[in-house]
């Protein structure tokens, strides 16, 4: 039982470990996020930026890059294939 939990302990420090890179390049020298005050109630929100979105968290909104080659779907709430999440550029769906 004790090997498991510790397995499981390592797993999630290696989970967190792979999130972190998704945070967008410094607003400052001391602030590793770009953010501004949340715009709903909503925990998600895309961004003009297919590839970006944002997650409030008390107020503020964070913004992220999905990985390369996806766009955030605004059904899903999650990054997807671009043919998938449907994102409109304009008057053309984006490809």
């Amino acid at each position: 039982m004790k090997k498991l939990s510790m397995a499981v302990a390592v797993a999630g420090l290696i989970m967190a470990g792979a999130a972190a890179p998704q945070a967008m390049a410094a607003d400052g020298p001391d602030y590793p996020y770009v953010t501004k005050p949340c715009p709903g109630d909503q925990q998600y929100y895309g961004d003009a930026d297919f590839t970006k979105f944002w997650e409030c968290s008390n107020g503020i909104a964070y913004r992220f890059d999905c990985p390369a080659g996806l766009d955030w779907d605004l059904n899903l709430l999650t990054c997807n294939y671009p043919e998938a999440a449907g994102r409109i550029e304009g008057d053309h769906l984006r490809t």
